[in-house]
């Protein structure tokens, strides 16, 4: 599930042109870079200007195609927390420039899933995460079963292996710290 630091790399930096390229060329943006930008956005975990990107696709071309419509929905669903949802609106034929920031997002987010339900449980049913990653009961128990996951059939009830709960618990006492000064400091300056 998890890729390389090159992949994410060159999603980075496609993101950055796209964002410069909207800058300098307002006019000279269509559907397929505005679907682009915004599944990049939603691969950074960047909803909010996934969210404002969509709104600007909707006032430059109200007659959005069906592609950008179901990149939003995507969104949509992310924002709303609703991975069900998620998962079947990835269920789409996505053009070829799309497909691979797709595949990662939906990679990304199922590794999300995995990290919070090792966490936060101590036993999840095989319904349950079956809906939490957007995969069929048999595939989720495989996926899990060879991360060392207890799976109990007459109970139908898996029990996690909790992982590395650093990647799971957000940012460091002193990046919160940092984060806090640095703002504090701006504010401090707005007066």
């Amino acid at each position: 599930m998890a890729t390389g630091e090159g992949c994410t790399t060159n999603f980075q930096r496609l993101l950055a042109e796209l964002e410069q390229n909207e800058l300098e060329h307002p006019n000279e943006n269509n559907e397929q870079n505005y679907s682009l930008l915004i599944a990049l956005y939603m691969l950074e975990n960047d909803l909010n200007n996934a969210r404002y990107t969509w709104k600007r696709a909707a006032v430059c071309s109200p007659a959005s195609s069906s592609e950008l419509q179901q990149v939003w929905n995507c969104g949509k669903r992310l924002w709303e927390k609703d991975y069900q949802g998620f998962y079947k609106a990835l269920n789409f034929n996505w053009s070829e420039r799309l497909k691979p920031v797709m595949f990662e997002l939906e990679g990304r987010i199922r590794q999300k899933m995995l990290d919070l339900v090792a966490f936060a449980y101590t036993s999840v049913s095989l319904t349950d995460l079956s809906a939490f990653f957007g995969l069929p009961e048999n595939e989720a128990v495989d996926m899990v079963q060879k991360l060392g996951w207890a799976y109990n059939q007459e109970t139908r009830m898996l029990s996690p292996v909790c992982r590395d709960k650093s990647s799971v618990a957000g940012p460091s006492t002193n990046d919160h710290l940092e984060r806090l000064t640095k703002f504090v400091n701006f504010l401090e300056t707005m007066n």
